[in-house]
This record gives structure tokens, C-alpha cells and sequence, in this order.
């Protein structure tokens, strides 16, 4: 998989990702460095790395891996939301639970909107709305 640009002809490749062969021991590292700096409860773990820095350096080390053809990306943003939601329960459970509750919500919220076949202009205005609002129970904004 290549990520390419530029005009045809003069294209240029901005990122390669693995070959194939490579995805499951780089996936294996991944998993057991996610694993190593969990916070745990209440007290942070020696190896673990601020929240948010975990949270980026997941999403970034994810998107580099590129597991799958197609989701890398809304994976990514799990993942880099769940980092951010053990960070959070290391420091209170139940914001933790929030976060992944109001995640939830926003994925069943583009979930839905994508059964409609959207266009353009209306993809934009609800990536806008989740990202500026909350986003309530049943995929509803409040």
C-alpha cells in the first residue's frame, strides 16, 4: 500500500506501507508496548507515558503498521480513544466510562448517517458536529 500525490505522471510516493510479511511481528511489538504502558489502577505504571502522548504515539505506531486495506484510520481513533480512556481510569473509572460511551455513541451517530448516503457538504457538517458537540445516547445530540 502506497500513499501517493502529486500530478499524474510526476506522482510521488509519500508513505509505503510494510510489506505483508511484516504486519504481524510489527502488530505483535505494537500490542505488547500498548499493553506495557497501560496505566493501571490508580497508580501509573513506570513505563507508562503521558495519556495523551499514548494516546498520539498509538494512533501514529497504528497508522503506520496500515493493518487492514480499508479502517485504518477509524481504528486509529478507537484505539487512540481507548489509550485515552485507561489514562482516565487510572484517574477516575467512571470518566473513563464516558469516554468510551460518548466514542460509541459518535461511531453508531456516523454509522447511521453513512446508511444515508451523504453527500460532501453533509459529511462535513457532521464530522463538524461531533467534533464540536456531545453526542447523546441513541446518536442524538444534546
Amino acid at each position: 500500500m502506497q500513499i501517493v500525490s502529486g500530478p499524474v505522471g510526476r506522482d510521488v510516493v509519500r508513505y509505503e506501507a510494510l510489506p505483508s510479511a511484516q504486519v504481524v511481528a510489527h502488530m505483535d511489538r505494537f500490542l505488547a508496548w500498548f499493553e506495557r504502558t497501560r496505566p493501571t489502577g490508580g497508580a501509573i505504571a513506570a513505563a507508562t507515558v503521558n495519556g495523551i502522548a499514548r494516546a498520539a504515539l498509538v494512533h501514529l505506531w497504528f497508522e503506520s503498521i496500515h493493518l487492514v486495506e480499508d479502517g485504518n484510520g477509524r481504528l486509529g481513533r478507537a484505539l487512540a480513544d481507548m489509550a485515552l480512556a485507561q489514562n482516565l481510569h487510572a484517574q477516575d473509572p467512571q470518566a473513563s466510562q464516558a469516554v468510551v460511551r460518548d466514542a460509541t455513541d459518535k461511531a453508531q451517530c456516523r454509522w447511521r448517517a453513512a446508511q444515508s448516503q451523504p453527500n460532501e457538504r453533509q459529511r462535513k457538517v457532521l464530522a463538524r458536529l461531533l467534533e464540536a458537540g456531545h453526542v447523546g445516547s441513541g446518536g442524538g445530540f444534546v
